[in-house]
């Protein structure tokens, strides 16, 4: 079904909106898996907190242009599916590169986080909120007093 000029319009906006208020995005190619398997994918996003959107290439390039994750402009060719944190910046890497691990033909094109074009391991890898005050209540709990007046002062002089 074509799309009118409003309904183009439309789509560019809201990406837009979600996507400026984005902690990290991520783009990749779905051709070859079944619609079952992206329908799938998209009840596992709902639940993770993520945004997905498959979209022309020429309006995803709009809507992305003047975000921070305009960096990905480049990677939107051929069939794109986007993933968007809307989050924990790690949200949408931990669920397309698990998905990937699952769907041979789903591959990951690039991902971006803070302006910048990363690996999605990495990304997939950072820390959850809770899972980094878990560390910081471990390493508390583990250095004396006297340890943590002298790493707060070294960090302070860091500045």
């Amino acid at each position: 079904m074509a799309l009118n000029l409003n309904d183009k319009k439309n789509i560019v906006e809201n990406l837009h909106s979600i996507v400026n208020e984005a902690p990290s995005a991520i783009v990749a190619d779905s051709r070859g898996v079944e619609a079952n398997d992206l329908n799938n994918l998209r009840k596992r996003s709902r639940e993770a907190g993520v945004y997905i959107k498959v979209v022309r290439n020429s309006l995803a390039i709009k809507a992305f242009n003047g975000t921070e994750h305009s960096v990905l402009s480049d990677h939107f060719v051929g069939p794109s599916i986007l993933g968007i944190a809307q989050d924990h910046p790690g949200a949408a890497a931990r669920l397309f590169i698990d998905f990937a691990k699952q769907q041979d033909n789903f591959k990951i094109k690039a991902a971006s986080f803070e302006g910048k074009i990363v690996d999605a391991d990495f990304l997939s890898k950072l820390p959850t909120f809770d899972e980094a005050v878990a560390k910081f209540a471990f390493l508390m709990k583990e250095i004396s007093m006297a340890k943590f007046c002298r790493l707060m002062s070294a960090l302070k002089d860091c500045k």
